[in-house]
């Protein structure tokens, strides 16, 4: 029975949790996916307001986008948007074998087959010689091609041209840079031409006794990543041989096994580290600098994944929403792991508030696989399985679109779904629980029908029980909210908040109405 134990001291109170939760899965992720702390389709972000540190939750970007080709089992294996000047854009996708482009995003022509298989990643660079004329280079790891305009590409068939290679291009004063594959030499280009060779001109990594994964820009430098450790070079304008020159004491004490996890940003660069030590870690490198970001959950996944499919079936990159920036890790398929059941689960990392999230995006069957490079838009390039067996679509991933809007598919809303660490206000207690409240701001608050689904449990999930949540009116000018009444007892109890109607929703707190009682 509750009691209050003196008229001074009230056992009533009303409780506040936050509405924004990193996903926090027990080991063996697979099997608490559903239960544990999370969110999908819901991006954290920590308030701006100087001194606070109050979290909310802001729904994803919606997603519109167009068909490239539809071709039974079509492959993305990359896409670039080249803003070679202030009045000509140039759109490029690469779908198995064929490099299509555009000059609008919306008309694809096929203007170049390549020779390599088509699950291996293709990769682009700009490039601009002394006179100022600008290229794009795109690899694949045995060909590569240089471009003036959307037109076809030039074949590079120099005899000297570094094949197979690691397909990550890299440009630096003049040079276009390539580590052979299975080595840790570095080639270059003639200075001025990236379809030009000269045989001898590389320098070897040779810090570590492993081979190169990648090599990246970072700021002026070249980052060379191989198994066990990374390096740094730099433009030392060598007369002769390779214009690099390895940088004294600018080396990483880690590589990496998953190449198609890097992600680069011209400073910052993520990758799944080995660190020599029996277990891997996501790192971010900031110039010289670097540090861990934890993510068992994700690494639980990846070893699952990983030993049925190998590491090709996992995709890094980077993504902006609101000028933040956020690193994403998609399974390309190979796992489901959500309550949405066809999902193929993307997960993603907040650099400002150190939470994960997971992205599911249109029709359970889409997922994405990398953003391309663009300095004005984030665009997406999608895969789509199931009934319409692989076809491949371009999309622009912006504030602008309260939908997932695909030519060919049904526009579909944004599912966005809520999951609370549980809550017990301090004490194990047999509380009541007399409303639960849901703070949030939206375009369509005001509807009369319920747009929130509401769960919750007392007992991991084993039960569930569902409040009804009922739209307050605005009594005498007062702002309704949505809530749920007569919630019962509980010691312990986690919720779910989930909806399919709301749009662009900023979720800012759950507030109860509870009395702590007795033991």
């Amino acid at each position: 029975m509750a009691y209050t134990k003196t008229p001074e001291q009230s056992t009533y109170s009303s409780e506040r949790i936050p509405a924004a939760y990193g996903i926090n899965l027990r080991p063996g992720a697979v099997s608490t996916a559903n239960k544990d702390a999370g969110m999908i389709n819901v991006i954290p972000f920590q308030n701006n307001k100087a001194g606070s540190k109050e979290l909310w939750g802001e729904t994803r970007y919606g997603l519109s986008g167009v068909s490239v080709v539809n071709s039974p089992g079509s492959v993305c294996r990359g896409t670039y948007v080249w803003e070679k000047t202030s009045s000509a854009t140039y759109y490029f996708v690469v779908v198995n074998t064929s490099v299509y482009t555009s000059t609008n995003g919306l008309t694809w022509t096929a203007v170049d087959t390549l020779l390599t298989n088509a699950t291996t990643p293709v990769r682009f660079t700009e490039f601009i010689d002394s006179t100022n004329v600008k290229k794009l280079v795109l690899v694949d790891g045995v060909e590569g091609y240089v471009y003036t305009t959307n037109a076809a590409g030039t074949k590079i068939t120099d005899a000297d041209f570094p094949t197979p290679h690691v397909p990550f291009p890299v440009f630096i004063d003049g040079y276009l840079f390539l580590a052979k594959a299975g080595t840790g030499d570095i080639y270059n280009s003639n200075l001025n031409d990236p379809a030009l060779w000269t045989a001898g001109d590389f320098i070897s990594s040779e810090l570590y006794p492993d081979d190169i994964q990648a090599i990246l820009k970072v700021n002026n430098y070249l980052l060379a990543i191989g198994n066990q450790g990374s390096e740094y070079f730099y433009d030392a304008a060598n007369a002769t041989g390779s214009p690099l020159a390895r940088y004294e004491g600018g080396n990483l004490p880690f590589g990496t096994s998953f190449p198609n996890l890097i992600a680069t940003n011209k400073d910052t660069v993520v990758l799944l580290a080995n660190n020599n030590d029996g277990e891997g870690v996501f790192k971010v490198i900031e110039g010289f600098k670097y540090k861990d970001i934890p993510c068992q959950f994700v690494l639980n996944l990846l070893n699952t994944s990983v030993n049925a499919t190998g590491p090709s079936v996992v995709r890094g990159y980077f993504f902006r929403q609101q000028g933040e920036l956020f690193y994403a890790v998609c399974f390309n398929g190979a796992l489901t792991t959500t309550s949405t059941s066809t999902t193929t689960p993307t997960f993603a990392y907040s650099f400002s508030t150190g939470l994960w999230f997971e992205l599911v995006y249109g029709l359970s069957t889409m997922f994405p696989v990398f953003f391309t490079a663009s300095s004005t838009s984030n665009r997406l390039l999608t895969s789509v399985a199931g009934s319409l067996n692989g076809q491949v679509f371009f999309g622009l991933f912006s504030n602008l679109f309260n939908t997932d809007t695909i030519n060919g598919l049904a526009t579909t809303t944004i599912y966005q779904e809520i999951r609370t660490e549980p809550f017990d206000a301090g004490t194990l207690n047999v509380k009541t629980m007399s409303r639960f409240g849901i703070g949030y701001s939206s375009n369509n608050t005001s509807a009369s029908s319920p747009l929130i689904s509401f769960q919750y449990t007392d007992n991991d999930w084993d039960s569930v029980s569902a409040g009804v949540i009922t739209q307050g009116t605005n009594a005498s000018g007062v702002g309704g909210f949505p809530f749920a009444t007569q919630l019962g007892i509980f010691r312990q109890r986690s919720f779910k908040v989930y909806t399919n109607n709301l749009n662009r929703t900023r979720w800012k707190f759950f507030e109860m109405d509870i009395n702590k009682g007795q033991q």
